[in-house]
């Protein structure tokens, strides 16, 4: 997960919206057979913060 933190907060640098860094992160996870992960818009915002 700290890697996924250092590239949210990239991308956000870079000038990504939270809802497609969001989209982003929800189809990586879905593309994983066995992820039961839930990224929430919430999360993510904590993140960037």
């Amino acid at each position: 997960m700290e890697e996924l933190t250092k590239v949210v907060t990239e991308l956000h640098a870079y000038g990504l919206k939270q809802h497609t860094i969001v989209k982003m992160v929800k189809d990586i996870f879905a593309s994983v057979d066995n992820a039961e992960v839930k990224i929430s818009p919430k999360s993510v915002k904590k993140t960037i913060r």
